[in-house]
């Protein structure tokens, strides 16, 4: 198969999972949703979130970090410790 049939079927693949977790909203737009479920979603998106910056943003940076400054890379560690210290606080 070509490499575009590839990209096709990924992004049909997104829109579809998009769309369909798009339409829970429908269903409970009108309804009142409890303060319990309320945070569950909020959880749930704040920890997306939260996983996505770092994976997308922090680790590369500290892995990029290592070819410009000379030495250990014990500089990356202790960079690492305040935020995987901050992501265990509830």
């Amino acid at each position: 198969m070509a490499d575009y049939v590839y990209a096709i079927i990924g992004i049909a693949t997104i829109f579809l999972c998009t769309t369909i977790g798009s339409l829970v909203v429908f269903f409970i737009r009108k309804k009142q949703i409890s303060d319990t479920l309320n945070r569950i979603f909020i959880g749930f998106a704040s920890g997306v979130m939260i996983s996505a910056s770092f994976f997308s943003l922090i680790k590369p940076a500290l892995e990029s970090e290592a070819d410009y400054i000379p030495g250990p890379s014990s500089v990356s560690q202790s960079c690492s410790a305040p935020a995987s210290f901050g992501s265990s606080i509830n």
